[in-house]
C-alpha cells in the first residue's frame, strides 16, 4: 500500500477513535470526521464508502496491530510472551481498545477480535493431543471465549491487574492446553 493512503488512513482511524469517544457512533457524522482529520469529504470517500465502512475498517486495523503485538506476524502462538505482549500493548494503547470495545454498546470490535483469535488458536489447538480435550471445537470455544473474555473484563475494569499478573494468571488456567501448542 502506498505510503501516503496508508498514513491518510490511520490519521482517520486516530480522528474516527477520538470522535467516538466523544460524541458516540450514532451522533458522528462524515462531516466531523474530515473537518478534524483536515481532509475534504471526497478523500474521505475515497477510502470508505461511509462511517459503517469506516467503523468496519478501523476496527480490522486496530485488531490486526492487537495481533502483531504479540509476534512479528498476525500469527497468535499461544505461550507465555504472547499474553504478556498482549496485556502491555492493551495497557498502553488502552483509550483505544475500551473506546472500540464499548461504543454505543456495539459489538464489532468483540466478533472481530474473537473472530481473530479462534481463526489464529483453532490452528493450534488442532495440534493438541486427543486425550488433553474432550473435542477440539469445546477446547476452541473455552480457550477463546476464556480469553476474550479476560481480556474485554480487564478493560472494562481499568485494568486492575499488571499485564504480568495477568499473564501469570492466564498461564495458569491455560497450561493444560498451551504446553501443547507452544
Amino acid at each position: 500500500m502506498d505510503r501516503r493512503i496508508k498514513k491518510t488512513q490511520e490519521a482517520i482511524y486516530s480522528v474516527f477513535i477520538d470522535l467516538l469517544k466523544e460524541k458516540g457512533f450514532n451522533k458522528l457524522s462524515i462531516s466531523d470526521i474530515s473537518e478534524r482529520a483536515d481532509i475534504n469529504r471526497g478523500t474521505f470517500y475515497f477510502h470508505f464508502s461511509d462511517k459503517y465502512d469506516l467503523y468496519e475498517k478501523c476496527m480490522d486495523f486496530y485488531v490486526g496491530k492487537l495481533l502483531i503485538s504479540c509476534s512479528n506476524d498476525t500469527e497468535i502462538k499461544l505461550n507465555p510472551n504472547a499474553f504478556l505482549q498482549i496485556f502491555k500493548y492493551l495497557k498502553e494503547n488502552y483509550d483505544i481498545y475500551r473506546t472500540l470495545l464499548y461504543a454505543d454498546g456495539l459489538s464489532i470490535f468483540h466478533k472481530k477480535f474473537h473472530n481473530a483469535i479462534e481463526g489464529q488458536l483453532k490452528k493450534a489447538i488442532n495440534k493438541m493431543p486427543e486425550e488433553i480435550i474432550l473435542s477440539q471445537e469445546i477446547a476452541s470455544e473455552f480457550i477463546i471465549n476464556g480469553f476474550t473474555g479476560v481480556v474485554e473484563w480487564w478493560i472494562n475494569n481499568s485494568m486492575p491487574y499488571s499485564p504480568e499478573i495477568m499473564t501469570e494468571k492466564l498461564n495458569g488456567i491455560f497450561s493444560p492446553y498451551t504446553k501443547y501448542i507452544v
